[in-house]
């Protein structure tokens, strides 16, 4: 049987930038306000404004664009969310975290960073890709995500080992621990999208380089997205 010991998953090295650089800021956050661990779900609407020290704020931003959701204006140091994400809590904190990768990452690129919806998978500029890969490292970091991982694996009685393996194969059993089982207590336990977790899942790789979500099984989920 296989072993997996902590941690097993790692992010692939072309976004080692984006992972270092949220790492370093998620422990600056804790440092600053005395927190011995990083709570879940990381409260990055909070955290922008103290102990960042960036101003935030929830507004119209249809003079910026009838599509857009977020912006981030580097002189001003702030970052605005639109007021079409109350409510979509998962939407609401990725595009609060994607604005901060752009302050924390982009300071030389440009001066205002605007993010729109129906972007994705139109040719993102790398930039527009390394904040989505920040944010998803600042919201769902690899050490608590895979503790997460195990922490339901073992909630729900199961072999740990045997589970780790199946759910890196393409099989009925393999589906149904994403769907049932991992996928619900996970987006709600990080705050996050569905589709924010699958491509956080998509991105992370075994030791030997391997993915651990297949590529066929990230699409099929992705496309059964509005189950959850």
């Amino acid at each position: 049987m296989a072993v997996f010991p902590k941690p097993f998953l790692k992010p692939k090295p072309e976004n080692r930038r984006a992972e270092t650089m949220a790492a370093k800021l998620l422990a600056k956050c804790t440092t600053q306000l005395g927190l011995s661990e990083v709570p879940l779900p990381v409260p990055v609407e909070k955290w922008i404004e103290h102990p960042l020290d960036i101003s935030f704020g929830v507004t119209d931003l249809s003079y910026l664009g009838d599509r857009t959701l977020g912006a981030a204006f580097v002189a001003e140091k702030e970052i605005l969310v639109s007021d079409k994400l109350v409510g979509q809590d998962g939407p609401f904190r990725f595009t609060c975290a994607h604005e901060l990768g752009h302050l924390t990452l982009h300071r030389k690129v440009g001066k205002t960073f605007k993010d729109s919806e129906g972007e994705e998978g139109k040719g993102l500029k790398t930039y527009e890709r390394e904040a989505d890969r920040f944010a998803a490292a600042f919201l769902m970091p690899v050490p608590l995500l895979i503790a997460e991982l195990f922490a339901v694996i073992e909630r729900r009685g199961l072999d740990k080992s045997r589970c780790l393996t199946e759910l890196m194969l393409e099989t009925d059993d393999s589906d149904w621990l994403w769907r049932r089982n991992l996928l619900p207590f996970l987006t709600r336990r990080f705050g996050v999208s569905l589709s924010a977790l699958l491509n956080r899942f998509s991105d992370l790789i075994l030791p030997d380089g391997k993915p651990f979500l297949l590529d066929s099984r990230h699409r099929l989920l992705l496309k059964a997205a509005e189950r959850y």
